[in-house]
């Protein structure tokens, strides 16, 4: 049981992670299209 909680637990922190990895990238890439419109 508790491996399948630590299992859930780790995929929840690596999926967090991935979206907030994401996002970091999204708002570089607006950042650098908006750099270079100006």
């Amino acid at each position: 049981m508790e491996s399948v909680k630590m299992k859930k637990a780790t995929k929840t922190v690596a999926f967090r992670q991935l979206a907030i990895y994401c996002n970091i990238v999204d708002n570089q890439l607006l950042t650098d299209a908006a750099y270079y419109a100006n």
